[in-house]
């Protein structure tokens, strides 16, 4: 392991979508069946489940949604494709926490500050931060 911080990056796509708690429905459903290669691009390109215009932004929400799930351990995918929405929106930000680092720190950090001094909304600066 790396231990010097000068070395530390952020390893994930900042800009890889919203929770997208649908399309992972899909994507956890694909991975609890063990897809092949071959299956997971027929499911993604040619069938189009996750119902995208473009091949392009389908082949690049499922890939970053299945960096997202990987992280999980398989129950949490079982929970993600049969759960209720409230549940499945849960298990969405788990799997977006799990992948990217900088959304806890900020979580961490910023939020956990706004919920204790009781704020309404954070302040356009906070985001910037």
């Amino acid at each position: 392991m790396n231990t010097n911080p000068h070395d530390f990056h952020y390893n994930s796509d900042l800009i890889g979508g919203s929770l997208m708690v649908r399309e992972s429905r899909i994507v956890a459903e694909l991975l609890l069946a063990g897809v092949d290669d071959a299956a997971w691009k027929a499911a993604i390109l040619d069938e189009n489940r996750l119902q995208k215009a473009r091949p392009a932004t389908a082949r690049r929400m499922a890939q970053a949604i299945r960096k997202r799930l990987v992280r999980l351990p398989e129950p949490f995918w079982q929970v993600l494709s049969d759960g209720d929405d409230q549940l499945a929106t849960q298990v969405a930000f788990c799997a977006a926490l799990a992948r990217n680092l900088l959304l806890v720190e900020f979580l961490e950090t910023v939020v956990a500050d706004a919920f204790v001094t009781q704020a309404e909304r954070l302040e356009p600066y906070q985001w910037d931060d």
